[in-house]
């Protein structure tokens, strides 16, 4: 599977998960948002889903979500396709202003 998972994250409510695909199968392609709220409601507003090439935390609470776009206490990274949309949307740049490192 992809990289090795930091031990904090472990603490995260997850899907089981199997070897190789990690959490794919949970996950129907032809509406991954519905699959998302479900596993949400299982296991809580914030989950950890692996996949084999990387582990994304999903966030489905406004009220977690508001205190993770707290700049003052997350340092937020800006990079690959957000990069792109940066450069091009000019004026979104207050948009993306992530670029901050504190």
């Amino acid at each position: 599977m992809g990289k090795s998972i930091p031990s904090d994250m472990e603490r995260i409510p997850h899907p089981p998960t199997l070897p190789v695909v990690g959490n794919v199968l949970a996950i129907d392609p032809e509406d991954p948002m519905a699959s998302i709220v479900g596993l949400m409601k299982q296991y809580g507003p914030i989950i950890t889903l692996k996949f084999p090439q990387e582990t994304v935390i999903a966030v489905g609470s406004q009220e977690y979500v508001q205190e993770l776009c707290d700049q003052e206490r997350f340092i937020k990274n800006v990079s690959g396709a957000l990069e792109e949309v940066r450069a091009i949307a000019k004026d979104g740049k207050r948009l993306f202003d992530l670029h901050r490192i504190r």
